[in-house]
């Protein structure tokens, strides 16, 4: 299931990268992938600034209202709680008039005015705080005895209810989500790259070594000599062995075609490597990654028992 997702980022991540091929390496130098990346993150932060930006009321409660902790200058706030009517007010009292219970302490609340009577109560009320010398009879003069004879109604303010309550600042996650998964997408297509080579430790030690004068078809990605192949466009090749004065020596030989020689390379004394598959979406290749002073490549073989022969003449890391 990992490889299999690490294919499909891989994948994804090349189509992106051949796609963007038309831009010159000298303005857009590297894997231009990486530029999406940073695209896509930096596209991520937008909906979250942008949740910061423009007016928002402050959020406070009915208990940090009596305490002086509303701090903005407007006195536009927030406050959650539960809204009672006040029915049977004096004629001379203009406005309709409400009670916003504290949600935490329902014995304290504020007085609410709103221009017209509200025919659903807001869930949580937005508006701007005013000193009002507004009396409501049997209200302002009540206390709490439980309280230390704290007064229930909060004296000489009110809220003045905005006609629609102010939307609460939140964040379009799917605006954030959407660029970053994408972004991960294309990082790990990145990182692991198309075709995925994987090692595995499976190798016919039984299997006979490739003689001097054997040969083996292959197709070859990465450095060879002077020459670098892309492992999403690898070449035709051969696997040589020839006698040596030490005994048999490995050699790399590309076939570039249109008459173009490319003389084998050698793997030399010093190589090493490891046995593993090449994946694509379609297929799985057995093949082999060499490390050498000359070599730096990932070997294809037609078949697995091809590649455990070869695999007898390099020093595979177990």
């Amino acid at each position: 299931m990992a490889t299999r997702t690490l294919l499909i980022c891989g994948f994804l991540a090349s189509l992106v990268e051949r796609g963007l091929g038309f831009i010159p390496d000298r303005i857009l130098p590297g894997r231009r992938t990486w530029i999406v990346v940073g695209l896509l993150i930096a596209a991520a932060t937008i909906p979250i600034f942008a949740s910061f930006g423009g007016s928002h009321p402050q959020n406070v409660t009915v208990a940090e209202i009596l305490a002086g902790k509303a701090t903005r200058p407007d006195g536009w706030v927030r406050v959650p709680g539960t809204i009672e009517a006040l029915p049977g007010l004096p004629s001379e009292i203009e406005g309709t008039f409400y009670l916003l219970h504290d949600a935490k302490d329902p014995s304290l609340s504020i007085l609410l005015r709103s221009a017209t009577r509200l025919h659903r109560l807001p869930s949580v009320p937005t508006g701007h705080l005013e000193v009002t010398a507004v009396q409501i009879p049997g209200y302002e003069s009540a206390t709490d005895p439980a309280a230390g004879g704290r007064p229930r109604v909060i004296p000489g303010q009110i809220l003045a209810l905005d006609p629609t309550p102010a939307p609460q600042a939140s964040i379009a996650w799917p605006l954030v989500l959407l660029p970053l998964l994408l972004a991960g997408i294309l990082f790990l297509g990145n990182r692991f790259g198309y075709p995925l080579y994987e090692e595995t430790r499976e190798v016919d030690v039984l299997a006979t070594p490739l003689a001097p004068g054997g040969r083996l078809p292959v197709v070859v990605g990465g450095r060879v000599g002077e020459h670098r192949v892309p492992l999403h466009d690898p070449v035709e090749g051969l696997l040589l062995v020839s006698a040596g004065a030490r005994g048999p020596e490995l050699a790399v030989q590309l076939l570039l075609g249109a008459g173009r020689y490319v003389a084998p390379v050698p793997v030399g004394d010093w190589t090493s490597g490891t046995v593993g598959y090449v994946h694509t979406l379609r297929e799985h290749i057995a093949a082999i990654a060499l490390q050498a002073e000359q070599i730096d490549a990932i070997v294809m073989f037609a078949s697995i028992a091809e590649r455990d022969r070869a695999a007898g003449r390099v020093s595979i890391r177990r």
